[in-house]
């Protein structure tokens, strides 16, 4: 689905372990939070999110999470 595209792979990149890892990142936020850590009213907006990696993260999340998620949405891995 769009939300978990990487950054990569949106600018046709390639595709690998950084995308992987970043897709990882995605499914975790998706876990933690209840909903996935992009989106946007209309795909441009969803996708300038992705590249410069601009997600909220809510007060409930600890210290630990927050820099795990910083590690796997790393928009330049």
């Amino acid at each position: 689905t769009p939300t978990y595209l990487a950054p990569e792979v949106l600018d046709r990149k390639g595709h690998g372990l950084p995308s992987d890892v970043w897709a990882l990142g995605c499914v975790l936020y998706t876990v933690l939070v209840g909903s996935p850590p992009f989106e946007g009213a209309q795909q441009q907006e969803l996708y300038q999110r992705i590249r410069a990696a601009q997600y909220p993260l809510p007060a409930h999340l600890s210290p630990r999470a927050r820099a795990l998620l910083a590690l796997l949405l790393a928009p330049e891995p």
